[in-house]
Order: structure tokens, then sequence, then C-alpha cells
């Protein structure tokens, strides 16, 4: 058996510690009692202590916490086969070994910063297979594609310019190396996972570099090109084998070269292979820009190989920690205890035990439909835990599917100001937003319109996109009910004006046709009248005055006829004023 993560056993340490911890603390708690309380009285005076309950639970979390630290270590045995399939790209190195790259303006020189770079960036690449150029005057292929990347790092690290007798420059050539090294390791259909990164000084080369290197965009190879050095300069040192510095490189007239990087000709180089220039300053800094572009290419597969892999066992030694942990927790503990650690996680401290199981129970009467129930079960839990705006909320609920709004007002109207107190204000915005639609069932519309207008403005500060779409949509039916309230009313209005009219119609011509009856029985009257007239004799004057006669109406119908047109031309004055009162069109606008 061997072990995938043997540093896991450093937490046995932390877990002894923690053991003896909790040993301390329970001895010093035996040693607080009995100075108080002589052990054989115990039991009588505490039914619920056991010392075997008391070992049982020390030995059980012990042996859990041994095994879940050992399935942490994940132990291992058996082995199978599988096949693993990789995914890469070629990528080949580049190097200038020309004696330019010995100039120290790079500290400790050009070259080793150059092998710094691509150490850094071997430790960024993952199923790639990696090769290395080296050129000067000449180029040859000093590591072909492989996916060993440390032989590839010790090469690296032996490369010098004395193993290159003809010294220059000579990118040109290197690429074409370059390429024919791709053409000899590659796979067929893998022009989109290749890629080159030269590093040089830019000194001296010749002439067919930008043919080289438009070849190479050409072949489809991704490219990079790193400058190495400054403008400023260094001399070329001369060292002894053992290092030591002897002199500095002269040229013909005995006077000291100085090497400088070619910034402007290695960026032409770049654009012609369709690449990207960047300066080598920092060795990090560039191998994870440059690896990060690589990942971005496009990568095949490259082969399947088979791997023995060990088997992992440590899902037996995490069952076991996992049987005796839950053997702690229910040693010793009572039922009620129990469903405080097992089924009330998103309990609030502040909610005591019993308020919490009439809450439950509560809920199962509520969901049941046995709304009264349910209600008088959340103002028994709220008797224990007064301050809780969530058991008024609930009860408020209740009252509201009971039909009791005002009860369920008057709940919704406390749960608001207790959640506002505590900044709870998820809890207020659902219950503004229950008080709305109970007031609006009520016809209270102006009350509703304030509470869900609340709602949403809380429902915002409390992230509630749901609860600020539903208030929306019901202030949105609130203000259709004003508007057909309002509709209504006039409505009423209206008719209520029409049915007056009528009335005041019907009684005008029934006051006529009791006119016309009046008028006619005075007619009869007169006719009777003249007859005893013409019967008598003529009327004599008396005191030199004349009585009124006629010779068909007599002067008591007269006057009674006349009487009866002058009422009757009020009647009429009165009926025009009040029809033209009422043909006035109200201004039923409200701007």
């Amino acid at each position: 058996m061997s072990f995938a993560n043997p540093s896991a056993f450093w937490i046995l340490a932390g877990v002894l510690l923690f053991l003896g911890a909790c040993y301390a603390w329970s001895s010093r708690l035996r040693e607080n009692l009995r100075k108080w309380i002589r052990p054989p009285l115990w039991k009588d005076i505490i039914p619920e202590y056991s010392q075997s309950v008391f070992v049982r639970k020390n030995i059980s979390l012990a042996l859990g916490l041994f095994f879940l630290v050992i399935a942490m270590a994940r132990p291992q045995w058996g082995e199978h086969e599988e096949m693993i399939q990789s995914e890469g790209m070629d990528i080949l190195f580049v190097l200038d070994l020309s004696n330019s790259m010995l100039a120290e303006d790079t500290p400790p020189s050009r070259l080793n910063r150059a092998g710094t770079f691509i150490k850094k960036s071997l430790a960024n690449l993952a199923d790639d297979r990696v090769g290395v150029v080296a050129f000067a005057g000449k180029a040859f292929l000093t590591v072909p594609l492989t996916t060993d990347f440390g032989y590839v790092s010790e090469i690296t690290d032996t490369l010098n310019p004395a193993d290159i007798i003809s010294q220059g420059t000579n990118i040109g050539e290197a690429l074409d190396v370059a390429i024919k090294a791709f053409e000899r390791g590659g796979e067929d259909n893998r022009k989109t996972t290749r890629a080159v990164i030269l590093i040089s000084d830019g000194e001296d080369f010749g002439k067919d570099a930008i043919q080289a290197a438009e070849k190479l965009k050409d072949f489809g190879a991704g490219f990079f090109v790193l400058s190495v050095g400054t403008q400023e300069g260094a001399p070329i040192p001369i060292r002894n084998e053992t290092g030591v510095l002897q002199t500095y490189k002269k040229d013909r007239s005995e006077k000291t070269v100085l090497t400088r990087v070619n910034r402007d000709l290695l960026g032409k180089v770049a654009s012609a292979g369709n690449g990207q220039f960047l300066e080598l300053v920092n060795p990090d800094d560039a191998a994870y820009l440059v690896t990060k572009q690589l990942k971005s290419f496009n990568r095949n597969a490259t082969k399947e190989q088979r791997e023995v892999i060990k088997i992992d066992r440590y899902p037996y030694f995490l069952a076991v920690s996992v049987i005796f942990l839950f053997l702690n927790l229910f040693t010793g503990y009572r039922r009620k205890l129990l469903l405080l650690l097992f089924f009330l996680p998103g309990l609030a401290q502040s909610q005591t035990l019993d308020s919490w199981i009439k809450s439950k129970k509560a809920l199962k009467d509520y969901q049941s439909k046995s709304y009264e129930d349910s209600a008088k079960l959340y103002e028994s839990s709220r008797g224990e835990d007064q301050e809780n705006p969530v058991l008024q909320f609930n009860e408020g609920t209740a009252f509201a599917r009971g039909k009791r709004p005002e009860d369920a007002i008057a709940n919704f109207n406390e749960a608001t100001k207790k959640a506002l107190s505590q900044g709870d204000y998820e809890t207020a915005a659902k219950s503004l937003y229950n008080e709305g639609v109970t007031q609006s069932e009520q016809k209270n519309l102006k009350d509703a319109y304030d509470r869900l207008t609340k709602a949403i403005e809380l429902s915002k500060v409390s992230n509630q996109p749901e609860l600020e779409k539903k208030a929306r949509e019901a202030l949105v039916s609130l203000i259709q009910q004003q508007k057909q309230q309002s509709k209504d009313n006039k409505q009423q209005e209206k008719d209520q004006k029409e049915k007056d009219k009528q009335d005041q119609k019907k009684n005008g011509q029934d006051k006529d046709n009791q006119q016309k009856q009046d008028k006619g029985q005075k007619d009869d009257q007169n006719k009777e009248g003249q007859k005893d007239q013409q019967k008598k004799s003529p009327q004599q004057v008396e005191n030199g005055k004349h009585d009124f006669h006629s010779g068909t109406l007599s002067k008591d119908v007269a006057e009674g006829i006349m009487n009866d047109l002058s009422d009757r031309e009020k009647q009429l004055y009165q009926r025009r004023m009040k029809d033209r009162k009422q043909r006035e069109v109200p201004n039923d606008k409200d701007w």
C-alpha cells in the first residue's frame, strides 16, 4: 500500500492536540463537579450523565478523525492501465550563439538570459514537443522535437559560442533549418500547430533573413522574435576555461568592440514572418506572454500511450470515518437536541427550539389549509420569540388565507416595523407586498397603493427581482382597478341624473293632466252658470256701477281661467330654467 498524499499525516499531530485539549477540558469539568457533589450522587442529581457514554463519545470521535486523516492521505493499492491521449503542438527555439551573445549588458549575459527564458517557457508548457536550433555563421539542429523537457533544459545549459566555429548571425539559415526540422519530425495536418521562437541580438545577419521569414509565414508556423541586449551596448568578454576574465574582444586596430542590439532589423524580420516582436528584459514576463499566446494555438491529438495508474482506496476509509463521527453525534443526545443539530441548519440563534417546533407545526397546518390552526400556532411561537418578524409575517399570511383580513393587515404592519428595525429588508418587502394585496382585496385602494410602492422600493434594496416584478404587476392591476372604479362612479352619477330627469318629466305630465281635469270641471260649472243667467232678468245698476258680465263666461269662471294661465306660465318658465341647467355639460377633465 502506498499514499498519494503522505503529507496529510502531519494533520495527525493537530488531531492529537485537539483530542488532548478535549480530554483536559472534560477532566477539569469533572474535577469542578467533584468539588461540590460526590461521584456516587452524580447519577441522581444529573440523570443524563454517564461515564460510559462519555468514553464512547471520545473513542468514536478519535477514530473518526483518525480514519479521516488516512482518507486525506489517499491510500492506494492495486493497478490498472489506461490509454492516455495527449494534445499539443511543435515548438522550436532558435537560439543565437554568436560571440556577441556573451556581452554582459543584460546580466549575467545575453546568452544566459536567453537560456533562462527557454527554461521558464518549458515550465509553462504541457504536452507539446519542443526542439532547439542553434546558429551563428552556420545553423544546426541541437535538440530534435521531443517531449522530454528535462533533456531540452539540460542541453540548453551546455550551449556556448565556442561550439560553432563559423561566427556571425545567419538568421536566414537558422529559419531554414527550423522548417526542415518541422518537416522531418512533423505529422500530417499539423500546419496550425507549429511555432518558432527566435532569440537574438540581431547583429550581422545575412541578407536572406527576410526571405526566410516570409517562407516561414507561408509554411504556416507561428513566429515570435525576442531581442536581447541594450542600445548602449557592451564589450564582448574573453574568459579562460575556468571562467576568469582575460580581456575583451578587439578589432584589427586593437580597439575594444562594442556590440549593440539591432531591434529595428529584428522587428523587420518579425513583420516579414507575420510574427510578434518582444524585448527580452524579464525572462519570467516574456515566458508568460509567449506561452500565453502559444496556448491559444490549435492543438491536435499527438499520440496515445498506456499509463499504469494506481487505484485510490480512500473512499473506504472515508466511509468508516463518517460512521464513527455519526456515532459520536448520536451518542448521549436526546431527540430534541438531535433535531436541533440535523434538521435546523437555517435556525437563527435568537429563535428558541420550542418556537421552531411550533412554527414547523404551523407550517404543516398551513400547507394542509388549516389556516386558523396555523395562525394560532404562529401566535403561540411568537410568544416565545416576540421580536421575530418572520413569525409575525407567517401569522399574517395564515390570517389572510383564512379570510381574516383585518388581523392579517395588523400582523403584516407589525412584521414590517420589526423587520425594518432589525435591518431585515427582505422580510419587510414581503410583508409590505402581502399587506398591499390584502388592502387591495378590501378595496382600500389608497393604502394598497402606498404598501405596494414601498414593497417595490425595498425589494430593490434587498435584491429580490421576482418580488419586485410581482409587486409591479399588482400595482398595475390596482391602478386599473382605480380607473374602473372611477369610471363606474361617473356612470352611476350619470344614471342617477337621467333617472331624476325622467322622474321630473313624469311629475310634470301628471300635473298637466290634473290641470286639464280641473279645467274641464270648471268649464262644466261655467256652462251651468250661463244657463242660470239666461233664466234670470238683466242685472240692475246699483250705486252707479256696472257688474262684470259676459255672454259666454261668468266673472268667477273668467278669473279662474286667468289664474290658471298665470300658474301655467310660471311652471313653464321654471321648467325652462331647469332644462337649461341640465343641458350644461359638466367638465370631467382633471387638468
